[in-house]
């Protein structure tokens, strides 16, 4: 069933601030006739990330904690198996060739052990720079530019020895330039 709401001279009400606003504060949706959501970005961001955040939260918990056996049941059912299993065998080709993709990402996977040491010193860095360990530069110690300055490891060896450069800079230290 989809949503009916309406759009009037380029202004919709908030169905919750009840605020009437332009089109632009609200966002898309397929689920509304007008093809925008009901609540304006505003509210939207007070919902899933402000005030009412933790409010829906134990919304969610309480629910989930008064229906658990139902949920899990339904999961859980015999009947539920026994459709999947049916399903797999009717449609095996097609999983199938959709299951090689995850071929591609064992690859991945094993490119991921091959680069394990830079992937730690990164990591290690990362983290020291979020406790306070480290504070980012701000501007470029090869051109002296500022602007986004990225951190380069000579040595992966050594995780805590960087050179901070600026994207071009840093391009050039890879491929040799300098």
């Amino acid at each position: 069933m989809v949503a009916e709401t309406k759009i009037i001279d380029g202004k919709k009400l908030c169905s919750c601030c009840k605020q009437i606003k332009a089109v632009e504060f609200f966002g898309p949706s397929k689920l509304i006739k007008c093809g925008l959501r009901g609540e304006c970005f505003e509210c939207r961001a007070n919902i899933y990330k402000g005030k009412d955040y933790e409010k829906n939260k134990e919304a969610r918990r309480r629910y989930y904690a008064e229906n658990k056996d139902s949920i899990d049941a339904s999961r859980l059912a015999p009947e539920y198996r026994r459709y999947q299993r049916e399903y797999y065998a009717k449609n095996a080709e097609k999983l199938r060739k959709r299951n090689n993709k995850y071929k591609y990402l064992e690859v991945r996977k094993k490119e991921k052990q091959k680069f394990k040491l830079k992937i730690s010193a990164r990591k290690k860095f990362n983290r020291a720079i979020s406790r306070g360990q480290f504070v980012r530069a701000t501007s470029c110690q090869s051109c002296m530019s500022e602007g986004k300055i990225e951190a380069h490891h000579k040595d992966y060896t050594k995780p805590y020895e960087v050179e901070w450069l600026c994207r071009s800079c840093h391009k050039r230290r890879h491929y040799n330039y300098d």
